[in-house]
């Protein structure tokens, strides 16, 4: 993949890799090859579903490796990304035995086509983020916003741009792929000590099926995310909290149609938990009747329930939150480890999880409430799962939350409404 001048004078030319120049870094980035390889092993073994039926593709070419500042100043551009860090590439689409298509800009659905490789493969399989979200990660990017935006609509583009400086040294560029891998994998787990395999004893040996066992992408079970004293991340709270809204006295949380309304205080807090039992309702025939209504049952005791209801300040912010965080501990993680005990996560995903649980108030399975989202999950099926959030819950005013709770669950980015 280096770089091809357009320039008459040889003499002018780069040599594949630029002249030292600025930005210009000394070779392609390690990372970009070896999620090469592992992008071309996972085209080959994934099983891609397109409009209900099953269609695979093939790698085709290389439209972009290196670029020199020469090659910009030719076409008057001034992306650096490929300076080193970026590959672009193009496929092929195979329907059936004998068709096989160059995907290009004239084929119908290339963009359909290209999201699902990266949602797929980069997103599910190697984490990748999208258009350069998140710093030490591989970047893809995105494609269908025109003329304004990125335009990967039928290419595939991943760089390392967002790598930290100390990952951008000289010693992480190669010229040869030669340079790749100067070490055999034997000699590198007799440097690291690692040479166990043909070992017979108890200990090495089982030493050695720990490491065979574990996820490659770091997905563990919730139990191992979840600790006493780390229930979710802050950054779970603070994206929960924007979206529920903070009210301090109990209200009719649908008061357009109360015959669908609970009532709710705090952070969505519901204090009656049947269906149409409004404020005045409750004030009159369940507040103080036992055998409708069961204090012991309700986040709030009666007295609070008076209190907040009479005081100017009604409840605070800290009360709410210590009711959100309970709910969260005893309703939304015990539901998450009872359907999905044997499913390996990333805290993010988890997270996400508990977001639409929390929004939901039930205790009810995810095989029940969401089926196909519980099915994909439960299969190990993580690709299908990222939609599945979009069909939960269409009602106006969930559809926000719904693709901000799919991001959490793709890269991990809690995008907190205000």
């Amino acid at each position: 993949m280096p770089c091809v001048t357009a320039c008459s004078d040889f003499s002018s030319k780069c040599g594949g890799f630029g002249k030292g120049g600025k930005n210009e870094y000394p070779g392609m980035h390690r990372s970009l090859l070896f999620v090469l390889k592992a992008f071309l092993f996972y085209l080959k073994k994934e099983k891609f579903l397109f409009n209900g039926k099953e269609i695979s593709f093939e790698f085709c070419e290389f439209t972009d490796g290196y670029r020199c500042n020469i090659r910009n100043d030719q076409v008057h551009r001034e992306s650096i990304n490929h300076m080193g860090n970026a590959i672009d590439m193009q496929l092929n689409l195979i329907e059936g035995k004998n068709k096989c298509e160059r995907i290009n800009s004239r084929k119908s659905g290339c963009l359909n086509y290209m999201n699902l490789v990266r949602k797929q493969i980069f997103i599910d399989r190697m984490r990748a983020a999208y258009s350069w979200a998140l710093t030490n990660n591989i970047s893809i990017e995105l494609g269908g916003l025109g003329k304004n935006g990125y335009n990967a609509d039928s290419w595939i583009h991943f760089d390392v741009r967002e790598f930290n400086e100390e990952y951008k040294t000289s010693d992480l560029y190669i010229k040869d792929k030669s340079a790749l891998c100067p070490q055999k994998l034997m000699d590198i787990a007799r440097d690291l000590d690692l040479c166990k395999c043909t070992s017979t004893k108890e200990k090495d040996v089982k030493e050695i099926v720990t490491l065979v066992m574990l996820e490659n992408d770091g997905r563990k079970p919730i139990s191992e995310w979840i600790v006493p004293d780390k229930i979710v991340s802050d950054k779970c709270l603070q994206f929960i909290k924007g979206y529920e809204g903070f009210r301090n006295k109990a209200y009719d949380d649908n008061p357009k149609n109360l015959a669908k309304s609970y009532l709710t205080i705090g952070y969505g807090c519901r204090i009656c938990p049947i269906e149409g039992v409004s404020k005045a309702i409750f004030d009159k025939s369940y507040k103080n009747n036992p055998k409708k209504f069961n204090w012991s049952k309700c986040p709030i005791t009666k007295e609070e329930y008076e209190e907040f209801d009479k005081s100017e300040a009604g409840m605070s912010e800290e009360r709410a939150a210590k009711i959100m965080l309970d709910h969260i501990e005893k309703v939304d993680i015990p539901q998450l480890k009872k359907d999905f005990d044997n499913v390996l996560f990333y805290q993010h995903e988890i997270e996400a999880l508990v977001s639409l649980n929390y929004n939901y108030k039930s205790n009810t399975s995810f095989d029940k409430k969401a089926h196909k989202l519980y099915e994909n999950l439960t299969s190990g099926k993580y690709y299908l799962v990222s939609n599945e959030f979009l069909d939960i819950g269409k009602e106006k005013g969930l559809k926000n939350r719904r693709k901000a709770e799919q991001k959490i669950f793709d890269n991990g980015i809690y995008e907190v409404k205000k």
